[in-house]
């Protein structure tokens, strides 16, 4: 069975809806989730669906290792589900094609990196659409796993 810990920052819908997702899978299971924010909303929705959700430093994300070590020991994959912080070289490297970054871009003006697919609706006005991509070590250079509404 594959192993996932998610990593997020804010309300945690996307960290529900992963949760949910493989709940009854035989091929992948979500061993935890990893938060960098000690009030934000995926503790009450990982409590509600029996998930361990865990807080962590900024010190310990960029200058221990203590979430690279959690991560190597516990984790197959990494999901960022609305993690708002850059990933260390050092977790990068661990993972090669094993994190995946699930997040919403306002198109065309605010996307992550180079990607830039550029939605507009029939008046001009920017649309928000989710996009689901894997992390390299150069920041400029993804693989787009999925786009759209």
């Amino acid at each position: 069975m594959k192993r996932v810990i998610i990593l997020a920052s804010g309300a945690g819908s996307n960290a529900e809806n992963i949760i949910n997702y493989f709940q009854n899978s035989t091929e992948i299971s979500v061993v935890k989730v990893l938060c960098n924010k000690k009030e934000a909303g995926v503790f009450k929705r990982c409590k509600k669906l029996n998930k361990d959700c865990e807080w962590f430093s900024r010190e310990d994300f960029f200058k221990k290792n203590t979430i690279l070590d959690k991560l190597i020991e516990q984790t197959d994959f990494i999901v960022l589900a609305g993690f708002l912080w850059k990933i260390p070289e050092a977790i990068v490297k661990a993972f090669p094609n094993r994190i995946i970054n699930i997040h919403p871009a306002l198109l065309p003006n605010y996307t992550f990196v180079h990607f830039n697919t550029g939605y507009q609706n029939g008046r001009g006005l920017q649309q928000l659409a989710p996009y689901v991509k894997a992390i390299k070590e150069q920041i400029n250079t993804i693989d787009l796993l999925f786009y759209g509404f």
